[in-house]
């Protein structure tokens, strides 16, 4: 997918791919039938069907505004807008594009579009979730860091300020919401409203650096989560009777091996960006890079 992602300069083939994703999760999903998956499968389409529609009208929007669909053409347009070469209505153009951005910022679980998160995650299995955040997000950011930087350029002014408020919401209501959850699909959940709230508020800053920092974080925040994901889906193989849906399900884990007890926690407390493990130092050193 992200082979295919990087030859996409075109916003309908973007489009293509996006709903390819979607439906690759609902796909993972299902597998694992129960009346919840069931439940957050149905909630997902239709939450993924009105912001596809909201996004259809936006392309269209900035297709019959342009009269093209190119990356390198859209850019060329935008930039001649900008410095009032062609005149045209910037708020317009603002408009059009956030609904075409919508569906990025769905897809990434990023406020006001995140209440699917959750559900999703607690209705899936451990390697459904493994694939969702280290394939699917990691290739809807790169392609949503390739919109910002390659289309909206000198617009993003515009754009920065109204990203970095949903991603500091973001933070907030992830870190929120995670505090005081007991089941740990959910939380994981909520870590990664936090995580990506971060990331799009580092996207906002128009600094390649912190887009490359932001990939090496997303790489690292996926080896802890697939130690945890080897982990559990070990246990719950080797015994049937054990389900790891609550923090307290994995006291049976930390009693077996100290192996696995130091390896659960540590992977634990740096998804959730705790110090002193590397997650929060990365975030640390961006931050000091932000500012």
């Amino acid at each position: 997918v992200l082979v295919i992602s990087t030859a996409i300069v075109d916003i309908f083939s973007m489009l293509i791919v996006l709903e390819a994703i979607s439906f690759s999760i609902i796909g993972l999903s299902i597998m694992f039938f129960s009346k919840i998956n069931i439940e957050a499968v149905l909630k997902y389409f239709v939450q993924n069907t009105l912001v596809t529609g909201l996004s259809v009208f936006g392309i269209f929007g900035v297709y019959f505004s342009i009269k093209n669909t190119n990356f390198f053409i859209l850019k060329i347009a935008l930039d001649l807008i900008f410095f009032n070469i062609v005149n045209y209505n910037v708020i317009f153009i603002f408009c059009i594009f956030n609904l075409w951005i919508l569906s990025f910022l769905f897809k990434l679980g990023i406020f006001p579009v995140h209440f699917y998160i959750a559900d999703l995650y607690e209705a899936s299995s451990f390697v459904s979730i493994f694939f969702l955040s280290s394939v699917v997000k990691p290739t809807v950011f790169y392609l949503f860091s390739k919109v910002y930087f390659v289309i909206v350029g000198n617009f993003g002014f515009f754009f920065s300020h109204f990203f970095i408020f949903l991603g500091i919401i973001s933070v907030f209501i992830g870190n929120i919401l995670a505090f005081g959850e007991t089941r740990i699909k959910r939380f994981l959940g909520y870590t990664s409203i936090s995580q990506f709230g971060f990331l799009l508020i580092c996207l906002s800053i128009n600094s390649l650096d912190l887009v490359c920092y932001s990939f090496i974080y997303m790489f690292i925040y996926n080896i802890f989560f697939l130690i945890l994901a080897f982990i559990f889906v070990g246990f719950s193989s080797f015994l049937d009777n054990l389900t790891i849906i609550n923090f307290s399900d994995v006291g049976y884990i930390l009693q077996k091996e100290t192996l696995f007890k130091v390896l659960v926690t540590i992977s634990l407390f740096s998804i959730s960006g705790l110090p002193p493990l590397i997650l929060f130092l990365f975030k640390y050193l961006m931050l000091f890079d932000l500012f």
